[in-house]
């Protein structure tokens, strides 16, 4: 098995990942299965994270696409390509409209980000070379458009993720900031972003309230243990400061003010 990851940079996960109609159908088992393995082996694995975790950053990175045009019922009714689906949406006043999404692109978002979330908490240890490049994929998919599933994984890493940048050598500049503190400076205010977009989503939300407000209350939890493990830091002298200014502060009493 060992022999076959070390090869997946090659052309087979890279191959199912990049898409095409067969790839989508077995890349959730590939991304799984490596989380699974990873799981077993523990610190075992590590030499093989280069092979799969920048293909499965890439897949947790990409955006799906949304196709919105003009379109008549012969439009709506058209075929559609692979993975591809489709509802009509009339405007008062503005016409009839559809749009478009590929599911699959959406599904294997959501499998790249548990899978990231696997990587993180079995081989959090094992992850220092890879971090930056996993905190820039796990803050960027913190917004609305993203499906709930996906905010709910990469809510859930970012303490962890915390965690393992704290135990991250030092700079050998010493007037240089830490890993930790610069990823823990961007969380809180990527955090507070997204969280005030999380609460406006539950006020305007009719339909699907429960996912909303089940993304809100991780998010929240997320919050508190970040902000906990910025305090620990501090106490432990590992961090020199909080970014709790009022450009933090402020955002986050509007946040608990509306939440209230």
């Amino acid at each position: 098995i060992l022999h076959l990851i070390s090869g997946c940079h090659q052309t087979p996960l890279e191959a199912i990942v990049a898409g095409g109609e067969k790839g989508h159908e077995v890349a959730a088992y590939v991304m799984n299965s490596t989380a699974r393995i990873g799981s077993a082996l523990g610190t075992e694995f590590a030499p093989y994270l280069g092979n799969v975790l920048p293909l499965v950053l890439a897949a947790a990175a990409r955006a799906p696409e949304y196709k919105v045009q003009a379109a008549s019922e012969a439009d709506v009714d058209a075929k559609m390509g692979p993975g591809e689906q489709n509802v009509a949406v009339e405007l008062r006043g503005g016409g009839k409209f559809e749009v478009r999404v590929n599911s699959w692109e959406i599904q294997q978002r959501e499998v790249a980000c548990q899978t990231l979330m696997h990587y993180v908490t079995d081989l959090g240890s094992c992850l220092g070379p890879f971090l930056k490049e996993i905190l820039t994929v796990v803050l960027e998919v913190i917004t609305p458009t993203a499906t709930p599933e996906v905010r709910i994984c990469a809510y859930g890493m970012l303490p962890k993720l915390l965690r393992c940048t704290a135990r991250q050598p030092a700079p050998h500049d010493s007037s240089s900031p830490s890993l930790g503190q610069v990823a823990f400076n961007e969380a809180v205010g990527r955090l507070l972003t997204g969280l005030v977009r999380e609460a406006e989503i539950v006020e305007q939300d009719d339909s699907g309230t429960e996912d909303s407000l089940e993304v809100l209350c991780v998010g929240l939890d997320t919050l508190s243990h970040v902000l906990e493990a910025g305090y620990s830091s501090q106490q432990k002298r590992d961090w020199t400061t909080m970014p709790l200014a009022d450009e933090f502060l402020r955002p986050l009493m509007e946040l608990l003010q509306r939440l209230i």
